[in-house]
């Protein structure tokens, strides 16, 4: 970082080796290492490199930069999966939903996490809304599956968790 201060490929693959370095158990490695943790260097690498503004100038056939909205979602992942700081994470998800709203990614993590915490109400509405989304005509870091199939797996087992009609029939009776 050094050498090209501000450089968002270095930032960007920064956070990316950070990571890699924190090992097979990045938690283990969090809780060892504290401050110093590769974990924590690759979300500082990863949130700069998401927080840069998007270049006025893009490669043709691009209205996105595409490796700032990854940063985000990289952001978001080692926030709620390693740190369990879902409020970090909730915030690069929303942003990364907001730079790039045509994409399932961002509500689908969303969706999934509320429905991890058995919370169906959120996790319904995230999801409903990866749901109704195409996947966009894109060249890099498409997920095929999350548009085909598994957005909609995840819906049905948020839509799982309210309770049935006959409980609330059954309830009013008792």
């Amino acid at each position: 970082r050094q050498d090209y201060p501000g450089d968002a490929r270095t930032l960007y693959y920064l956070g990316q080796e950070h990571l890699e370095l924190a090992g097979w158990e990045p938690e283990k490695e969090l809780k060892e290492a504290g401050a110093g943790s590769n974990v924590l260097k690759s979300l500082r690498y990863y949130r700069a490199r998401a927080l840069m503004s998007q270049p006025k100038a893009l490669s043709e056939g691009f209205h996105v930069d595409e490796e700032r909205y990854w940063a985000f979602l990289k952001a978001a992942e080692i926030c709620e999966r390693y740190m369990k700081d879902f409020k970090c994470a909730r915030s690069m998800w929303v942003k990364a939903l907001r730079m790039d709203p045509v994409r399932a990614d961002a509500p689908y993590y969303l969706g999934q996490h509320y429905r991890l915490l058995q919370l169906p109400l959120p996790a319904i509405h995230w999801l409903t809304l990866a749901g109704s989304l195409e996947m966009p005509d894109r060249s890099y870091h498409q997920w095929p599956e999350l548009y085909s199939c598994l957005r909609h797996s995840e819906l049905l087992n948020a839509l799982a968790m309210l309770p049935s009609l006959d409980t609330h029939q059954q309830q009013r009776a008792e």
